[in-house]
């Protein structure tokens, strides 16, 4: 049997094969939530970073993950988010990352030259 898999992103809709099922026409019948099939095309570029990390730490970030009802992806992406807007949020880290950026444009002028 093959289920759909269905996108937010209007018009992707990809047909997915069901393990040990036969060949046959798509059918597109409500997918059994035991086959639901996630998409993560939402128009946004990803970009795949691997991250190396303790074995305990990952263990315990799964089952941090697991306990919240998320994936450890999305923990992770979350994690970043709140650190990004820590770091916006202080003054000192932003001016100092004014000065590294109008340096780096400086080398990159005199480079250009």
């Amino acid at each position: 049997m093959t289920y759909p898999l269905l996108c937010p992103v209007s018009p992707c809709f990809r047909f997915v094969r069901a393990r040990g099922a036969p060949a046959g026409p798509a059918i597109s019948s409500p997918v059994p939530p035991l086959r639901m099939i996630a998409c993560y095309h939402d128009g946004v570029t990803k970009k795949v970073t691997t991250i190396r990390m303790p074995e305990e730490m990952a263990e315990t970030v799964e089952v941090v993950a697991r306990g919240r009802g998320m994936s450890v992806n999305a923990l992770v992406i979350e994690a970043l988010q709140a650190e990004i807007e820590k770091v916006r949020q202080d003054k000192d880290f932003v001016e100092t990352l004014r000065r590294l950026t109008e340096r780096d444009k400086e080398i990159l002028d005199r480079l250009a030259q």
